[in-house]
């Protein structure tokens, strides 16, 4: 089909998408600095774009009803995490995916991730070798 507009001519073939749309992450650390590395790490990847960021899960949880993100990346131990309970996150996301991370990866942390509903739990210390291949294999799951 082809349409006229303005003194241009456009077919339907003109207006498809030569790439697929991007995974959408929304970044939820309180570390400001971590945050940023995250955020530059993610921004090298054309697949995928971050679309929000939150510094504690009640920002988080309000991100992401907004939003709507392909994937929330989620340090489990922010600083305001008593403040909601693991059944309250998970509700939250229950459409979106969820990639827990953490400093430390113990038992507690494990139950914490499981909790929130997480698909993977990373250790923040391997995230640069780890994470977009992890988002790429949850935004298919």
């Amino acid at each position: 089909m082809r349409t006229q507009v303005g003194s241009c001519t456009l077919s339907t073939s003109d207006l498809t998408l030569d790439r697929p749309l991007p995974i959408t992450v929304l970044l939820a650390d309180d570390n400001e600095h971590l945050r940023d590395a995250i955020g530059r790490h993610l921004g090298s990847d054309p697949e995928i774009e971050v679309v929000a960021v939150a510094h504690e899960f009640s920002q988080c949880i309000r991100l992401c009803f907004r939003i709507r993100p392909d994937i929330v990346l989620l340090d489990v131990h922010m600083r305001d995490e008593k403040s909601v309970s693991p059944e309250q996150v998970k509700t939250s996301f229950s459409e979106t995916r969820v990639i827990a991370m953490s400093l430390w990866i113990d038992d507690e942390t494990k139950q914490l991730a499981d909790l929130f509903g997480a698909l993977v739990l990373l250790d923040k210390s391997s995230l640069a070798a780890e994470l977009i291949p992890a988002i790429k294999r949850c935004a298919k799951a």
